[in-house]
């Protein structure tokens, strides 16, 4: 199996598997691509992991990065201060990602296939493990044209069969139908808020929703557990398991996820800042 870093989730579903074709749902505000990136970056300590990005570029992704490893508050790196220990914390940051197998990949592909062109390359030149798209509804296929259901289930049925060919695991993200929004009771996503297509339930292998209480002003659970940087990462449908979910923690100045019952805010840094520019200093 992969291991996603996340010691509840690996626990309970034994992280992904080669061949598997993973979507992970949620309405925006909830940290889909946060999470992903977290995944990627534990990911990427033991097999060769890329990242490809519809909706961030090269150099936003690369700053969530090292504001994540470095636990530098991502607001920081805008302004022209940094002190010492602030900078030997982006040096150790800096050697750590050097050494990881991630690869980052801003796309602006006209249709699905220049994409699945670029994929196959890299897999092949790579020896991929990982791949994560964020998101699935950026990808316009030459097929189905002005059918966005038939649209999106032909580019789930190719990721997928792409997975299984080539044996690696392929998490895609998608976004959640104002459903959500609009229903009165709990905001929890359920699996018919997956927008455009039920072809993306039926292809997947692994249905995961993110839901963070707090963003609708839920400040206890059930439980009276705080709902303060909590996110739930609910598996709805595993094709070779339970569904179930689990808690992380999360905090987003530092596009920061991590294990719920590890989370400490004490230990990240809020002080000082950077310039972009600064980076070039550092060799990245």
């Amino acid at each position: 199996s992969i291991l996603t870093g996340f010691t509840d989730f690996d626990a309970k579903f034994r992280g992904f598997s080669p061949g598997e074709f993973v979507v992970v749902g949620a309405r925006p505000g909830m940290g889909k691509t946060n999470f992903i990136l977290n995944m990627a970056i534990n990911m990427a300590e033991k097999q060769a992991v890329q990242l490809f990005s519809f909706d961030n570029s090269e150099t936003n992704l690369a700053i969530k990065v090292l504001s994540c490893v470095s636990e530098i508050s991502m607001g920081k790196f805008d302004y022209d201060r940094i002190t010492p220990n602030e900078l030997e914390a982006i040096k150790k940051a800096s050697e750590k990602i050097a050494n990881l197998k991630l690869y980052i990949k801003e796309c602006s592909y006209a249709n699905y296939q220049e994409f699945k062109n670029e994929l196959l390359k890299q897999i092949k030149e790579k020896d991929l493990k990982v791949v994560f798209v964020d998101f699935l509804q950026s990808m316009i296929p030459s097929k189905f044209r002005n059918n966005r259901e038939f649209e999106i289930g032909y580019i789930c049925r190719e990721l997928k069969a792409i997975a299984k060919e080539y044996n690696i695991c392929i998490v895609a993200t998608s976004q959640l139908s104002r459903a959500v929004e609009s229903r009165g009771s709990s905001k929890r996503p359920q699996l018919s808020d997956l927008r455009d297509s039920g072809m993306i339930e039926q292809e997947a292998d692994k249905v995961i929703f993110l839901y963070r209480p707090e963003y609708y002003t839920l400040e206890m659970l059930e439980d009276g557990t705080s709902t303060k940087n909590l996110m739930e990462v609910i598996v709805a449908k595993n094709r070779d398991g339970k569904v179930d979910e689990v808690r992380v923690g999360c905090h987003f100045h530092f596009c920061k996820v991590i294990d719920y019952n590890h989370f400490d805010f004490s230990d990240f840094n809020f002080g000082g800042g950077i310039i972009i520019d600064r980076l070039k200093d550092l060799g990245h």
